[in-house]
């Protein structure tokens, strides 16, 4: 297990930064953390909504609209899945050892905005849902995000792709990719119509300016 000790994201509780480290892994501990506590917290706050769904289509719009979307990915499947064309890493990031967010990534693809490159791509990416803004909850935690892409991007260059990355957004996720100032490509037809999302060199030096801030 590697863990990088460079990170801090913002407690709410008490106003100030505190430190982070972001581990990459395949054990099994921090699977079950996120089985043990995530899991049961996303099923309550989706139990009423699938009550009050008139379809399967409409839970997924009233799930996307509350930031629990979630609710259904499969971690320990996303994160043992065997892949022929790419590399894959799962990237936590602990406080105190609890895991706040999860990263799962897959490389190299190419860069659809510098010509000749490669990328890391960001397949799933999920803070613990008491680090969301949810109705009636602050998050607990903040920065978890834009802590796990900050390493994404060092990931990148230590692996030749200098510090490139891409992703698929869910729709209530496109104004925080906006904001770090990664370049909204468009939807992809061959992904579900999902917007893709790219940094290109002046975008990452723009964040990663801005996270040593």
């Amino acid at each position: 297990m590697d863990a990088v000790n460079q990170y801090q994201v913002f407690d709410t509780s008490t106003d100030s930064y505190v430190d982070c480290e972001v581990c990459i892994d395949t054990h099994d501990e921090h699977l079950v953390s996120i089985e043990d506590n995530w899991m049961p917290a996303l099923y309550e706050l989706a139990a009423p909504l699938a009550q009050e769904a008139k379809d399967q289509e409409h839970l997924k719009v009233m799930l996307t609209d509350q930031n629990i979307v979630d609710v259904g990915w499969d971690w320990s499947a996303i994160v043992s899945q065997e892949d022929e064309f790419f590399t894959r890493k799962t990237f936590y990031l602990l406080v105190d050892g609890v895991v706040e967010g999860v990263l799962h990534a897959k490389f190299p693809k190419a860069a659809l905005l510098t010509a000749g490159a490669s990328l890391v791509y960001v397949d799933f990416l999920a803070a613990a849902p008491w680090n969301r803004a949810l109705t009636n909850q602050a998050p607990k935690f903040k920065s978890v995000g834009s802590s796990l892409i900050t390493h994404t991007i060092c990931f990148s260059e230590e692996m030749g792709c200098g510090g490139i990355i891409g992703l698929h957004s869910l729709i209530e996720a496109e104004p925080f990719y906006q904001r770090i100032g990664m370049i909204r490509i468009g939807p992809d037809p061959d992904y579900e119509n999902m917007t893709y999302f790219e940094f290109n060199e002046a975008g990452i030096r723009g964040f990663s300016s801005k996270a040593k801030q």
